[in-house]
């Protein structure tokens, strides 16, 4: 049979050598070009392959690493910065409701001022709960009552039960005696006469670290009008309360 023309011109383009062995074994020359062809085809999919595996590898890496920069900063941030805590007991009622969830800011207590009227969470010493017979059966407890007295002042309650705050006490003489104004409490003092630490005849001296405290259900709170919690040191405070998650409907900045 003669070969149409376009076949006997594409043969005279080839080299000597294959245009030989497609005129004597064109079936021959198909099936190894077909090997050769499936042997490049097998080694390309071999190589995508193993570049698959080495973007696998590569992205499997990089987010470990990423997520374990993620826990380390979060570790970081609930440390040294921002961490959420539950409030428990009504001790800051009205302000704080039993098992309300807070933000605490730690950040601001190592390295700014705190200032009266500041929500703050305190390790008391614990030393002194264990000898006073409560939360025995808890370390490291922890408390959250709001600044009423700061450091170097001198903090008492009246016969009336206001609270009053002046600049020094020296032989039973108060100086720049004024009575603080505030709405926080949920309500009046009651039993005056009963406080053993802070009242007129032993006023709360404080420290140049120290801090006098009170929970804003004035009537049910142990705080620095007990002996055994006392004015609390700056070194006691754990951070600041300036944020409220839970319950949703009272979410928001507190004050």
């Amino acid at each position: 049979m003669n070969e149409k023309p376009e076949t006997a011109e594409k043969r005279a383009s080839l080299s000597p050598e294959l245009a030989r062995i497609l005129s004597e074994s064109p079936e021959s020359y198909f099936q190894e070009e077909t090997e050769r062809q499936a042997a490049l085809l097998e080694r390309r999919i071999v190589r995508e392959q193993e570049a698959e595996r080495r973007r696998f590898r590569r992205d499997f890496v990089e987010t470990l690493f990423l997520c374990l920069a993620a826990a380390a900063v979060t570790l970081a941030l609930l440390r040294f910065v921002v961490q959420p805590i539950e409030v428990i007991g009504p001790s800051m009622m009205e302000t704080l409701q039993n098992e309300d969830v807070v933000l605490l800011d730690k950040f601001s207590v190592r390295f700014g001022e705190l200032e009266r009227f500041d929500i703050v969470v305190f390790q008391p010493d614990q030393e002194k709960l264990l000898a006073s017979g409560i939360h025995t059966e808890e370390k490291d407890v922890s408390f959250v009552k709001r600044i009423i007295g700061l450091p170097g002042e001198v903090v008492y309650i009246d016969e009336e039960g206001a609270i009053h705050i002046a600049d020094s006490y020296e032989n039973g003489v108060f100086e720049n005696d004024r009575v603080l104004e505030e709405h926080y409490g949920k309500e009046e003092i009651a039993h005056p006469e009963r406080i053993r630490y802070g009242s007129r005849e032993n006023p709360a001296v404080l420290g140049t670290d120290e801090y006098f405290v009170m929970g804003d259900n004035r009537n049910n709170s142990t705080d620095s009008r007990k002996e055994y919690i006392g004015p609390i040191h700056r070194s006691q405070i754990e951070g600041k309360v300036f944020f409220r998650l839970l319950p949703l409907d009272s979410f928001g900045i507190l004050k």
